[in-house]
């Protein structure tokens, strides 16, 4: 019998396959924003004052969702970056275009590099497509 509490990281995967279920993109996004909503009532039922920062990043194969989140207005969660136009290959040699997330832009070219706004979230797609989206809610708690 287990005597410890979970982990977060137990903790918040849990939540999120509790929200998630069977999924296209958009449940995916869903679930993401009900664990950070999930995070930010347990930080508050346990009188925790100092901001707390969620960058996450989740797949289901075909779609990212990176997220840059504090819970408290006024702070500033680490910083995340994202660029498209990178190539790799796909299965058949052939080249295909990429998108990289990174904590700080990588390499010479850092005009390439976007920063993710604070309680965002970016959206890759399988075409490389992207969509940032504002996560609501988010980083409103009074500390």
């Amino acid at each position: 019998e287990r005597t410890e509490p979970p982990s977060e990281t137990e903790a918040l995967s849990h939540s999120l396959g509790e929200h998630l279920g069977l999924f296209p993109a958009s449940a995916l996004r869903e679930a993401l924003c009900a664990t950070l909503e999930d995070l930010g009532r347990w930080t508050l039922d346990a009188g925790v004052e100092q901001a707390s920062q969620y960058n996450f990043t989740v797949t289901d194969g075909r779609t990212i969702i990176a997220t840059r989140c504090v819970d408290r207005p006024g702070a500033e969660p680490p910083s995340l970056y994202y660029s498209r136009g990178f190539e790799s290959e796909d299965a058949q040699g052939e080249a295909a275009p990429g998108v990289l997330i990174s904590s700080e832009p990588l390499g010479d070219v850092y005009d390439q590099w976007h920063a993710i706004p604070v309680n965002h979230m970016l959206v890759v797609y399988d075409d490389c497509s992207l969509e940032l989206r504002p996560l609501v809610g988010i980083g409103t708690a009074a500390a």
